[in-house]
């Protein structure tokens, strides 16, 4: 039987050569006394299309893989079936010693990709194998803004997973493009903000050609981005900047603060409303406010912060006709409802496109004690603490005037 087939033996049902096993396992005798055969070929194949040289690689075996780079008969670019090249797989494995003795041969090519379109940099980026990427951005032929099949870049992988040394190394060459919208088009910035990378974040807005308030394609700033992701060190970090718009507004028409508000951040929206040029009143496109969507969740924290703005206008309706206090009441949240009727801005009687007030909403979904109370604000002389000064002081017919705010008591 000819050595450069598999026997029963060396098979294993993968069928491996002799020099393919031998390479595998590190033999690196085995491997040396069989390349000095005239009818050994050093390429030959498995079933999976992997040479000898493949097979030492993707283990590791700096040993076995300097002895047939030393042949100038070796193809160091033969792919296996899955399109995966031996500078792929060692990337890949973070096998830096290997990348290094590939990359000495000028044919090696680190530009092929692989099945996902990823480069042997790509590949190297997404694990945070820091050596690795060093010696392939050594190669003057490396592209660094390759994507993946995704729309992926190097740059991008990299700061998707919080690889700040990885990031770094990328940002040295001049040929990357940092403010690109990549992937399902969002930028790296954009990509750390939303996942809390801070040191990759505090990175990139180091960059003189990084926009920090880049949109992504659904309108997503990363300080929206932070938001999402409840990151609030990013958040402040990006709110220091005077070149973040803080009110910007995604394709839904939602501001951070309305994110935040609906989400229950409470921490987060207070760090908005600190920045004195946040607008506590801009809706989304179907008309929800910070406070419609903070009282709508039951975010009593939220819904505090929020009445305690000075230009607050708690009356504003959505599209379906509710104000935050009949969307609260209709859900059962008591006590955003007992914070709302405390705010003398609020207007209890507002009524929706059906014709019904907050208390309708309360009685049609059975929330009674929602209904007492409001009852009690309704009906001075019904309360408990005996006091028959008027509970219901109705707001300004435009809820978009704003009066000096005052509490009622109750």
């Amino acid at each position: 039987m000819a050595l450069n087939e598999a026997d029963d033996c060396s098979n294993m049902r993968k069928g491996l050569s002799p020099l393919a096993w031998a390479a595998k396992n590190g033999e690196e005798a085995v491997v040396e006394l069989l390349l000095a055969r005239d009818d050994i070929n050093p390429n030959a194949p498995d079933r999976r299309n992997k040479t000898p040289l493949f097979h030492a690689v993707s283990e590791g075996h700096e040993g076995v893989v300097r002895i047939p780079l030393g042949r100038g008969d070796i193809d160091v670019n033969t792919a296996n079936i899955f399109g995966q090249t031996p500078l792929l797989e060692s990337a890949s494995e973070g096998h830096a010693g290997v990348v290094e003795m590939l990359l000495e041969r000028k044919e090696a090519n680190p530009n092929i990709v692989g099945p996902f379109g990823q480069t042997p940099l790509f590949v190297a980026s997404q694990a945070g194998h820091q050596v690795v990427v060093q010696a392939l951005l050594v190669r003057s032929d490396v592209n660094p803004n390759t994507p993946n099949i995704n729309n992926e870049t190097p740059l991008f992988i990299a700061a998707h997973q919080g690889h700040r040394g990885v990031v770094k190394m990328l940002l040295e060459r001049s040929d990357i493009y940092p403010g690109a919208l990549v992937g399902q088009g969002t930028s790296p910035l954009g990509r750390a903000a939303q996942l809390g990378w801070e040191d990759v974040v505090e990175t990139l807005l180091e960059l003189d050609n990084v926009d920090a308030d880049l949109k992504d394609n659904c309108g997503r700033t990363p300080l929206f981005q932070a938001v999402w992701g409840s990151h609030g060190v990013v958040v402040e970090m990006l709110l220091a900047r005077t070149d973040v718009n803080p009110n910007a507004v995604n394709c839904c028409g939602e501001t951070p603060l309305l994110r935040a508000a609906r989400k229950g951040e409470e921490k987060i929206v207070k760090m908005l409303l600190g920045k004195g040029s946040v607008l506590p009143n801009v809706a989304s496109r179907d008309g929800r406010t910070p406070l419609f969507e903070a009282a709508g969740q039951g975010h009593e924290g939220v819904v505090k912060a929020l009445l305690n703005c000075n230009d607050i206008s708690p009356d504003i309706k959505a599209k379906c006709g509710n104000t935050p206090l009949s969307e609260a009441a209709g859900k059962g949240h008591e006590g955003v409802v007992k914070i709302l009727v405390g705010h003398v801005d609020v207007n209890c009687q507002v009524v929706n496109h059906a014709g019904q007030t907050a208390l309708a909403r309360a009685e049609k979904n059975g929330h009674h004690s929602i209904v007492k109370l409001l009852s009690e604000v309704k009906n001075p002389s019904t309360r408990s603490d005996g006091d028959k000064s008027p509970a219901l002081l109705t707001g300004p017919s435009d809820p978009n005037q704003h009066p000096s705010k005052r509490i009622r008591r109750l």
